[in-house]
């Protein structure tokens, strides 16, 4: 995921000629599909479940990275803009869903040490992410690299839902559907 936001305004720099400004305005278009479905996240996973909702968020995450390979300087601003917006919408999806399933069975008490654990994981997987689209871009020349590095981050976004498809189908029901709480009974009045 992380990888994205590292090689869009790449491709679209030193491949399409276009200057930063234009570049940023263009990848700006992630972040709003990223904060644009965030409301529509949690009722998303509590109606479909996990692995449904994020097998398809990484689906999609791999179909717009294709299609973002395929953007060329002539593909019209208002289609790369709805293909980025996709891949935010995408990212955010698979992202909230991947960090709620992995906290699902940590008991109370060991919450501190798997937060900390997580986010080591995250940031070293983020790393990795970049520096396998670095390394892509780098082993084909020009915006063929661009194109190469997105379309290997589209194989391991689906390598991604291959492995996600391998969780029971009830994964994580308990955080999916927690168990509504009791009414409060109002206390009695004074006499």
């Amino acid at each position: 995921m992380a990888s994205v936001p590292f090689l869009l305004p790449l491709l679209l720099q030193d491949g399409f000629g276009w200057t930063p400004v234009e570049a940023g305005l263009m990848v700006m278009w992630v972040f709003v599909g990223n904060f644009a479905i965030k409301p529509v996240t949690t009722p998303l996973l509590r109606a479909l479940g996990f692995r449904p909702l994020i097998a398809a968020s990484s689906a999609g995450l791999a179909a717009t990275m294709v299609a973002c390979a395929l953007v060329t300087p002539a593909t019209p601003a208002w289609a790369i803009a709805g293909i980025f917006l996709l891949s935010g919408v995408f990212r955010s999806v698979g992202f909230t869903g991947y960090n709620t399933l992995q906290f699902a069975d940590v008991p109370a008490e060991q919450m501190n040490g798997a937060s900390t654990l997580s986010s080591t994981v995250t940031q070293l997987a983020n790393g990795l992410g970049v520096a396998l689209a670095a390394v892509c871009v780098r082993a084909v020349d020009a915006t063929a690299g661009y194109r190469f590095a997105l379309l290997i981050m589209a194989v391991v976004a689906v390598l991604s839902t291959a492995a996600l498809l391998r969780l029971p189908p009830g994964a994580a029901e308990h955080v999916r559907r927690p168990v509504p709480t009791r009414p409060v009974e109002p206390e009695a009045a004074p006499r």
